[in-house]
C-alpha cells in the first residue's frame, strides 16, 4: 500500500506475525557513515579526521533532536510508544529508523514528530557540540552550507516505509499523509556559506562483498546468522565483514547447498509473510535504505529470489 502527498511518499506493509511496526524515513543528504557511527558511539575511535565529518555532525544533531522528542524521558516514551530509535546513512540518504506500537495513531504521531524536527538551520547548537566531540571547528558558514544541502534534500523527497502489525486501508493511509504533511516546517536557505575542509579519505581495511539493494540485505543476514559471530555492515557498494579471516569462512558459506539449507530452515517456513518479515528485519538491523525497503514492499521477493541473490553475491 502506497500513497504520496507533495514531496512525501509513504509505503506500508501489514503483517500479523510481527510484534509492532518498524518505520524508516529518509531524504537525500550524504553523510559520512563512519563518522556518524563514531558519533553514535560517543566520539572518534582514532586520532585522525575524515572528509565528511561535518555532515555527520549535522546528521547526528538531527537524530539527537528526534531522539529527544521521541524518547527523551519516560513521558515521551509513554506518548510515542517508541521502543527503538536509530540513524544511518546509505545510498546518499540520511535515514532515521524506529519501532513503535502498531496502531494508526502511533504511526501518524511518530511520523509527525519526526517531520516537525526537519529544520536544519535550527540545529547549530547541537552541531557545534558534535564538532567539539569530533575535534573540529564549528564554523558557522560551513554549517550554513550543510544546512542548505540538508534542506534541499528534504524539499526534494522524503520517503517513509512502515512494516509490521497494523491495520490500514488506502483511505486511512491518505488520512495519515494529510495529517503529517502539515508538520513539515518551511525550509530556509542562507547565503553566507563556505565549503567544509577536506581531510583524509576513508580507507576500507576489511573484506567487502560487492552488492546493492535487496542483495545486500540478504547477504548481510546470511553472514550474520551463519558465520559464527562475524559482524557486518551494509555500505553504499556492498557488505563489509569486520573480520580479516573472512576468506576462510567464505569458502564454506558460499556453498550452494548450505545457502539452500539456510533459506529452507529460516525463510520458507514463513510462507506468504516472508517478504514482510524480511523487510522488517532490513529496517531494524539497519541493512537497507528507504528505497530498498520500499522495493521489498512492492516486489515481495520470495525465499527462492533471496536464495539466488545470496548465491550470486557470494
Amino acid at each position: 500500500m502506497e500513497d504520496s502527498l507533495k514531496n512525501i511518499n509513504l509505503s506500508v506493509s501489514m503483517c500479523k506475525k510481527l510484534p509492532d511496526i518498524a518505520v524508516i524515513l529518509g531524504f537525500p543528504f550524504n553523510v559520512n557513515q563512519l563518522c556518524l557511527n563514531e558519533l553514535k558511539y560517543n566520539g572518534p575511535s582514532e586520532n585522525k579526521l575524515i572528509t565528511g565529518v561535518e555532515s555527520a555532525c549535522l546528521g547526528f544533531a538531527l537524530y539527537e533532536l528526534v531522539r529527544e522528542k521521541m524518547v527523551g524521558s519516560p513521558l515521551e516514551v509513554s506518548r510515542s510508544r517508541v521502543s527503538h530509535l536509530s540513524c544511518n546513512s546509505l545510498g546518499g540518504k540520511f535515514l532515521l529508523t524506529w519501532n513503535t506500537q502498531g496502531s494508526l495513531s502511533m504511526l501518524r504521531k511518530t511520523i509527525g514528530l519526526t517531520l516537525s524536527c526537519l529544520s536544519p538551520h535550527k540545529l547549530y547548537s547541537r552541531y557545534a557540540e558534535n564538532c567539539k566531540m569530533m575535534g573540529i571547528s564549528n564554523n558557522r558558514t560551513v554549517f550554513n552550507k550543510l544546512a542548505n544541502e540538508m534542506s534541499d534534500g528534504i524539499k526534494k523527497s522524503i520517503k517513509i516505509a512502515a512494516i509490521g502489525k497494523i491495520k490500514l486501508d488506502p483511505s486511512k493511509l491518505k488520512l495519515v499523509l494529510s495529517k503529517v504533511s502539515t508538520k513539515l516546517p518551511k525550509q530556509d536557505h542562507i547565503k553566507d556559506t563556505s565549503n567544509a575542509p577536506k581531510y583524509e579519505d576513508v580507507k576500507l581495511e576489511y573484506p567487502l562483498i560487492k552488492s546493492s539493494g535487496i542483495a545486500s540485505v540478504a547477504i548481510a543476514d546470511y553472514i550474520l546468522s551463519k558465520s559464527g559471530g562475524m559482524a557486518v555492515s551494509v555500505i553504499d557498494n556492498g557488505v563489509v565483514v569486520y573480520n580479516k579471516s573472512w576468506e576462510t569462512k567464505h569458502k564454506s558459506l558460499k556453498k550452494a547447498n548450505r545457502i539452500s539449507d539456510y533459506v529452507r530452515q529460516k525463510y520458507e517456513k514463513l510462507g506468504p509473510e516472508f517478504s514482510c518479515i524480511f523487510g522488517y528485519l532490513a529496517i531494524t538491523r539497519e541493512l537497507a535504505d528507504c528505497c530498498t525497503v520500499n522495493k521489498i514492499i512492492k516486489t515481495k521477493p520470495t525465499p527462492k529470489n533471496v536464495s539466488d541473490l545470496i548465491k550470486k553475491g557470494l
